[in-house]
């Protein structure tokens, strides 16, 4: 059995510990961890028994985690340590209404007696924690440090080859929330947005999300980016954060446009993905800003095994430009994938027809896409994504490593769609 204690307060393992001396039938493995943040970390890669959490004074923090966990470890059962003396009656019950209605099972009284962490044990290992949860969508999120790099580019059309194969089953959220480019890539007019998904955060269920997001002939869902930078504040990071898990109720593939920004809202969403895509250019400035960010992100607790970088050649050559070698050796860490220049790509934004959806080469960018929704799509069958497509299923399908489904006579025969060359290399 594995437990894992949520405290800043290293004295709970120490009282823990003390309680199970005298139980004999348990000798479970201890993990602590010092924030909510790092025990959903820690919970989605372990996937622990039991879960114990220090409660905060008005449930809010213990609400969140419970929410998260419920996506990333359903099984898992949640109890909640608290000391009487640190609450006042009014925000003590709060505090215990908000854990009930996200799925606590138990509050644990400090310090712990034997018999309550006896009866906490004896229901997680008994399998009493959760219903066992009905399949749920993976979220895939698309970041950069800087905007121009070809992140919402790359976001649009993974998502409409992602259609493509799930019609009805893919949602496109744009969380760059002030400059949001979704809408207009894929010819909509924002009717409706996310700010408006975030005025019925009390009310949002999978239906009324499903209402809210607009609807494009590829079979994409899209919930809008706010048409005025005010609508902005609207969206705060607890409503990001169960926007997100509502989709993942809604839909089979979630992918997420965000802001060149690591501040709150962004870090909800990171949290929240199953696969991150880490987009950036191949100059120095951007090379080594991408340092920091990497830097960064492993000082918040995302997980390396969850980043994928990708070098975004969204420009021509030009005389003294970086090698992938280079850029390797400079970031310390291997590229999965390389999205070559394609001229065609600014045109298919003026137009609002995504270039996936008209092009389909065997090479360059087409291929390097696909490449990516091939990698979405098996980490979705990994992580036992709601009725997985096959690869027959939708109008265009993904073919396995090494293979490509698209016959040379759809070749889009412009720049950026020949044979692979310096643009198009790919580092394993």
């Amino acid at each position: 059995m594995q437990v894992l204690l949520v405290s800043s307060d290293p004295s709970l393992r120490e009282e823990f510990e003390a309680a199970l001396e005298n139980l004999k039938d348990f000798s479970p493995s201890i993990r602590t961890a010092d924030s909510p943040r790092q025990g959903v970390e820690v919970a989605r890669i372990r996937r622990p028994d039991l879960v114990c959490i220090e409660m905060d004074a008005s449930g809010k923090e213990l609400e969140r985690f419970a929410s998260e966990l419920s996506i990333h470890a359903p099984r898992t059962l949640i109890g909640a340590v608290y000391r009487s003396d640190a609450f006042g009656s009014d925000s003590s019950e709060t505090a215990i209404i908000a854990g009930v209605r996200a799925g606590v099972s138990d509050f644990l009284r400090r310090p712990l007696s034997t018999a309550e962490v006896a009866q906490l044990l004896h229901r997680a290992r008994d399998g009493t924690a959760r219903e066992t949860p009905t399949a749920r969508g993976i979220i895939v999120s698309v970041s950069s440090t800087k905007g121009g790099v070809g992140k919402s580019t790359l976001a649009v059309n993974t998502a409409c080859l992602l259609a493509r194969r799930a019609p009805g089953r893919v949602l496109l959220v744009d969380a760059s929330l002030q400059l949001g480019v979704c809408a207009r890539m894929l010819d909509l007019e924002a009717n409706t947005t996310i700010t408006d998904a975030a005025q019925e955060i009390d009310r949002l269920d999978p239906t009324l999300l499903r209402e809210l997001a607009l609807h494009h002939d590829s079979g994409l869902h899209l919930l809008a980016a706010p048409k005025d930078p005010l609508g902005s504040t609207e969206v705060n990071d607890e409503a990001m954060a169960q926007i997100l898990a509502t989709a993942r109720q809604a839909y089979e593939y979630v992918v997420v446009d965000t802001f060149p920004l690591l501040e709150s809202v962004v870090l909800a969403i990171l949290d929240l993905s199953d696969l991150t895509y880490l987009v950036f250019q191949g100059t120095v400035p951007c090379v080594l800003g991408h340092v920091g960010y990497l830097r960064a992100l492993d000082n918040v607790g995302v997980d390396i095994s969850r980043q994928r970088l990708v070098l975004s050649q969204n420009h021509t050559g030009f005389t003294g430009e970086l090698s992938v070698k280079d850029i390797v050796r400079k970031i310390g860490r291997e590229i999965d994938h390389v999205i070559p220049y394609q001229r065609r790509i600014l045109s298919s934004m003026n137009t609002g027809e995504p270039y996936v959806l008209t092009y389909r080469g065997i090479f360059g960018f087409g291929r390097a896409v696909r490449q990516v929704v091939q990698e979405v799509v098996r980490e979705g069958k990994d992580r036992g994504a709601s009725d997985s497509p096959d690869e027959s299923s939708g109008s265009t399908s993904v073919a396995p490593e090494g293979a490509d489904p698209v016959q040379p006579s759809e070749a889009d025969p412009g720049v950026g769609e020949q044979p692979p060359t310096r643009s198009s290399e790919v580092i394993q």
